[in-house]
């Protein structure tokens, strides 16, 4: 799961494999942060609404897994989305996403930007026996990411 990550040159084989103990050149290390926690989490959350989420607050049991996914930033559940809505919702996040790598790329630093840039997104949809499915988002401190690369095609857009 660290491949890109670690170096593979520096990861020893056998027994100690997996104690790995260098960074690749392109990894980097999120350290800063400058946002206040509470603030983002608040202004992540009202997002996932604005894109379909429906709110845990309020909700009095948790939805049936089969038709409800579970959403959770930085380990904390903020609400489920319908099973049917949930890839569109997740590539409605990713094209935020890439708009505001864009944006930093051209430098433009605009503070209307939604979601930053560095912000991971997991998405595992349901299937019966499928352990852990749902939509992860990570944006917190204490995280290796290394460049993602948008790549445009003739029948639309994938991302690396």
């Amino acid at each position: 799961e660290s491949w890109g990550f670690m170096c593979p040159v520096h990861t020893p084989d056998g027994a100690p494999c997996g104690l790995l103990n260098h960074l690749t050149a392109v990894c980097d290390v999120i350290s800063n942060d400058t946002k206040d926690q509470d603030e983002h989490f608040r202004e992540i959350s009202g997002l996932l609404v604005k894109l379909g989420v429906n709110s845990v607050y309020g909700l009095l049991k948790t939805p049936p897994l089969s038709k409800y996914l579970p959403v959770l930033v930085d380990g904390c559940v903020v609400g489920h989305i319908m099973s049917s809505r949930a890839a569109s919702m997740v590539a409605n996040f990713r094209k935020l996403k890439s708009d505001a790598l864009e944006c930093e790329e051209k430098g433009i630093h605009s503070s209307a930007r939604l979601v930053d840039p560095l912000t991971e997104i997991a998405y595992i949809p349901y299937e019966r026996g499928e352990k852990y499915p749902g939509i992860y988002l990570f944006s917190n401190t204490a995280r290796m990411v290394r460049p993602t690369y948008l790549l445009r095609e003739a029948t639309g857009e994938s991302r690396a």
